[in-house]
């Protein structure tokens, strides 16, 4: 599903709420056949608080084939939530429910506001 470069992408009013609904909505409908998301958007910093409901999706079982995630937005953190969100999205990412192939594209603002653990993690592939 490739949603780059449709006027989605782009819309000034596309933030982490609605991304977040988009996340919420695979979870509970599921596709199970899905193996690309391309959601990538050049649109003002998204907070990270909306990658919790990412996380939630990919080990709810609901995306089993996805191969190719992009979240290329500005995600940006604005409030402890937004940090708690980034970290359990890169947890998500190694969690024996995700998808064993996921491929995922993502940018982050700064590292500064990560844990050691998820700086270590990244490092290192996962």
């Amino acid at each position: 599903l490739l949603l780059r470069n449709c006027a989605y992408a782009f819309h000034p009013a596309i933030n982490g709420h609605m991304l977040q609904r988009l996340a919420n909505t695979l979870k509970e409908r599921g596709l199970p056949n899905l193996e690309t998301l391309d959601l990538e958007s050049g649109s003002k910093p998204v907070g990270g608080r909306f990658l919790r409901a990412w996380g939630n999706c990919l080990r709810s079982g609901a995306v089993p084939n996805l191969q190719n995630l992009n979240l290329m937005f500005r995600i940006s953190y604005f409030s402890p939530l937004d940090k708690e969100g980034v970290s359990e999205f890169l947890h998500s990412l190694y969690a024996p429910e995700s998808p064993p192939f996921l491929d995922v594209s993502l940018q982050l603002d700064g590292l500064r506001c990560l844990g050691e653990e998820e700086v270590k993690g990244l490092a290192g592939g996962k």
